[in-house]
């Protein structure tokens, strides 16, 4: 109802959450929460909403209409029913306030595992590449993938990670904000990049855009690489993933 003081943090989240959704075309929108609730994702009821509820809905996932005033360090939303989901980026964020709180104490090696949310710091003890495997988005017990990896963060989205069937049909909870309904195309996304909120949040975004036009993003960005898996286990690299 009025603009609302936060945090520094939770202000910069924000901000973050905003510059995603602009670079993602709005496949990343904090405002998705009314829709992630319609399809009781948040509660854990989940259901098949039926279009109408969906077409209700969905005018309040506008991630343009959100107000942030950095002098006065608040966030608005102006449309009552409208809410901020940030799931998709928080646990990256807190991820790198950890391993910042480490490099503070020059620990020089450590793995951070927020529930798939990962941050290295260095590389093992033992001076080897950390591995951190992909899991098969079919076969929970298989890794399908291994990435070497220093001194990067690495999250995966997946469809696999809460979803329902509905008469044969799997519906997960990585929604698209423009049709209201789970993206598509792919059955995972890994991202490696220099902060854990970032991977976070184009590991969301990057699914929600399909392959063609999140394998585009990824290589748009600097020192961002990226596994894609499709429905049918097709694998798609980034350039610099190449080999590796």
């Amino acid at each position: 109802r009025q603009p609302l003081v936060v945090s520094s943090e939770v202000f910069y989240v924000a901000q973050k959450g905003q510059y995603y959704a602009e670079i993602s075309d709005g496949a990343f929108d904090p405002t998705i929460a009314p829709l992630v609730d319609l399809w009781g994702f948040l509660n854990g009821s989940y259901r098949l909403p039926s279009p109408d509820e969906l077409e209700e809905v969905l005018p309040l996932v506008d991630y343009t209409r959100v107000e942030l005033n950095e002098e006065q360090r608040t966030i608005f939303l102006a449309e009552k029913s409208a809410s901020f989901d940030y799931g998709a980026i928080a646990k990256g964020f807190i991820v790198d306030q950890a391993l910042a709180i480490l490099a503070d104490r020059e620990v020089k090696s450590a793995f951070i595992n927020a529930g798939g949310d990962i941050g290295l710091i260095g590389s093992r003890p033992d001076g080897h590449s950390w591995r951190i495997g992909i899991r098969d988005p079919r076969n929970e017990n298989r890794i399908i993938a291994v990435l070497p990896l220093n001194n990067r963060a690495v999250v995966t989205s997946g469809d696999y990670e809460r979803f329902f069937d509905d008469q044969g049909v799997r519906y997960h909870h990585i929604l698209d904000p423009a049709s209201g309904m789970p993206a598509g195309s792919l059955a995972s996304v890994t991202i490696v990049a220099p902060t854990t909120l970032e991977a976070d949040a184009l590991s969301t975004a990057v699914f929600v855009l399909g392959p063609d036009r999140g394998m585009h993003l990824i290589e748009e960005l600097e020192e961002v690489e990226g596994v894609l898996i499709t429905t049918d286990l097709t694998f798609l690299v980034s350039s610099g993933l190449v080999g590796t």
